[in-house]
């Protein structure tokens, strides 16, 4: 049979409905193949709309298979904004036909008052992407436009991601919220110091295990720099720097940041599946959201300006652009601390998922019961499982909120459960008024593209 034979093509003109939902079913061809099938209608020029949904034997739909779909965003030309392709038999897409809105005019201003050479963001409203936009350089002093799919350092944000990780394999049952330390490696157990033989997964990931935040003083960081094995091995080496020197307070009792408690966490994990800690994020988080675009390391590709940039110094006269190394990001041994990279829509989808785990939703990646457990306080302080858990009355009560930088990046997240509304703010700059500055489009968004009352 000529392929294109089997090919069934539906175009139609839309009539939108108030919610702007249209839905096209997939049909199987006598083949046995599944038909292309392309559903049109007219676009705004240069406006971004979304994939909202899509049923079938899937339980998470590969939209990377769908052309020419950029993962799961249309890019509006002006004429017919189109999709096709159906990856598997039996399913149904829903495409989103309002626009979203864009936020490029008001992002750039707050770039320029900012001085940083690019800004990102994105905001859910109603539990739907409903603003997006990315405006400035990859690299500073070069004509290189920043898009909504350039890749970006999250940097400390990543701890969540390790703690989303680890609620995952203990619903797997392969490891436990008290597991200790000394059960992954009880190796281990003889050479290390004073209290670490009570330290547990789930302390480790609520930086109440007593877990070091200086890793310069005792040499450490430096080592792990210089540290010539794979990121796993060299894990393992922070392990027996870190636990030849008591905990730096009776675990479970205290706070400190750590990051060298989540890479502890991570070295568990990896022990107990014995696979590196950046398959499992891929196989158990990345893969199964359709998050094509995270991974971990620097955003671009040495000699090619096709990401983001890393920038430090100050803003905006005195920056110093660093170009794709690994001197760019934080050393891979801290990698389920601070290393992982994504863009915009791989960051919706990860706020969708603890947005709606916070909301009870069913059906998410996890049960509910597991959402609960990473965004509660467990010892006292406001930090749950890699988030900081506020109360703030004024977003609508109980809010999870991180950032992350590693000096040349900086990432900024609020998810707010009670109003169905998140956003995440992206900068290619990590100076000292990186936290203030992004923390100015935070408030922007909260201002002016606020949640329904």
């Amino acid at each position: 049979m000529n392929p294109q034979s089997s090919l069934l093509l539906i175009k139609a003109l839309l009539s939108l409905t108030a919610l702007g939902i249209c839905s096209l079913q997939a049909q199987v061809a006598p083949s046995t193949q599944v038909a292309t099938q392309e559903l049109s209608f007219a676009s705004q020029p240069f406006t971004l709309y979304q994939v909202e949904s899509a049923t079938g034997p899937a339980t998470t739909p590969d939209t990377r298979t769908w052309s020419p779909a950029s993962a799961d965003w249309l890019l509006g030309n002006g004429k017919a904004l189109s999709f096709f392709q159906a990856s598997q038999e039996g399913q149904s897409y829903r495409v989103n036909g309002t626009p979203l809105v864009n936020l490029n005019a008001e992002l750039e201003t707050l770039r320029v008052a900012a001085g940083v050479p690019a800004l990102g963001a994105l905001v859910i409203k109603n539990g739907q992407v409903y603003a997006v936009g990315a405006v400035g350089n990859r690299q500073a002093g070069v004509e290189s436009p920043v898009t909504v799919f350039d890749k970006w350092s999250i940097g400390s944000v990543s701890k969540s991601v390790t703690a989303t990780l680890a609620g995952k394999m203990v619903e797997e049952g392969l490891i436990g919220w008290e597991t200790k330390l000394v059960d992954i490696f009880p190796e281990k157990a003889a050479a290390m110091a004073a209290g670490w033989s009570e330290v547990t997964l789930k302390m480790l990931l609520s930086n109440a295990s007593g877990a070091p935040n200086d890793l310069i003083a005792a040499g450490i960081w430096n080592d792990i720099w210089n540290f010539e094995g794979m990121p796993r091995a060299a894990r393992q080496y922070l392990i027996d720097r870190v636990t030849a020197q008591p905990t730096r307070f009776t675990p479970g009792t205290s706070y400190e940041y750590s990051n060298a408690g989540f890479t502890m966490a991570g070295a568990m994990l990896e022990q107990i599946a014995n696979t590196p800690w950046e398959t499992l994020i891929r196989e158990k988080l990345f893969d199964p959201l359709n998050m094509a675009g995270a991974t971990t390391g620097v955003p671009a590709t040495p000699r090619e300006i096709n990401h983001t940039y890393g920038h430090s110094g100050t803003a905006p006269t005195a920056l110093q652009v660093w170009l794709p190394a690994r001197a760019s990001d934080n050393p891979p041994a801290i990698g389920p601390s601070a290393t992982v990279t994504a863009n915009l829509p791989d960051m919706a989808r990860y706020l969708q998922l603890h947005l709606q785990g916070a909301r009870n939703a069913t059906g998410l990646l996890m049960q509910p019961a597991t959402f609960d457990f990473l965004h509660t306080r467990h010892f006292g302080t406001d930090y749950a499982l890699g988030w900081n858990a506020l109360n703030r009355p004024e977003l609508g009560g109980e809010v999870l909120s991180h950032t992350g930088s590693n000096g040349l990046w900086f990432c900024n997240v609020w998810i707010l459960p009670t109003n169905n509304w998140a956003c995440v703010i992206f900068m290619n700059f990590g100076g000292v008024q990186a936290f203030e500055k992004s923390n100015d489009v935070v408030v922007h968004l909260m201002g002016n593209h606020r949640w329904d009352p």
